[in-house]
């Protein structure tokens, strides 16, 4: 019997994976493949042997399922034999509370919130190959030092493959609303605010959920 307490899932390698909540808070667990109803005893991780926090979401990245936590991100990569995973860090120091910031961007990588800025996730496991995240907010940091960080969880974000954007709506100066936003341009790789109070009027603007 599996625990409906879990927070997190997603469907990556032909398992299903789970993490998360109050009562397993730095667990996963996964079925076997191909039975999405069957957890075999065995198939768990518990990333609370690392510090980094609490499990914030589950996100299926190509070839990895990345795991982020409060201060922290970790990866689940097929082993070399292809008949096991391996859990490791990615990043000790950075991760989210933005669980519905956390989008891919085709061909760029996948990008999210967090209490510094936004951030973006490249690269793989693969032939060698690296994991990395970088800041890609620095130019507007005094926006993004006006974030209610205990809001933080209600912010949202898509992707719009006609306008090629990634949008993401958020709550700043202690508000809980998500109030203010800004949109990426992927082709001119140009940042767009989108303010409720431009020029002075304020437009009573609360976005809940982007899609």
């Amino acid at each position: 019997t599996i625990s409906s307490a879990y927070k997190y899932g997603a469907a990556w390698n032909g398992s299903m994976w789970l993490a998360g909540g109050d009562t397993a808070p730095t667990q996963i667990i996964y079925s076997a493949q191909g039975l999405p109803e069957q957890f075999p005893a065995f198939n768990t991780f518990d990333v609370g042997v690392r510090d980094g926090g609490h499990i914030t979401a589950l996100f299926p990245y190509y070839d990895v399922l990345l795991v982020f936590r409060e201060r922290a991100i970790d990866a689940v990569f097929t082993n070399g034999n292809g008949d096991g995973y391996t859990c490791t860090t990615v990043n000790q120091t950075i991760g989210t509370t933005a669980s519905g910031t956390i989008k891919l961007i085709p061909g760029v990588g996948v990008m999210f919130l967090n209490i510094d800025g936004f951030f973006l996730i490249t690269g793989g496991m693969r032939g060698g190959a690296t994991i990395t995240v970088e800041q890609v907010s620095a130019r507007f940091e005094k926006e993004m030092a006006r974030l209610s960080k205990n809001a933080l969880p209600r912010a949202t974000a898509t992707y719009s493959d006609r306008e090629k954007e990634y949008w993401c709506h958020f709550p700043v100066d202690g508000q809980t609303e998500n109030t203010h936003g800004v949109g990426f341009n992927t082709v001119t790789n140009e940042w767009a605010f989108r303010s409720s109070d431009i020029e002075g009027t304020v437009y009573d603007w609360r976005f809940t959920q982007l899609a």
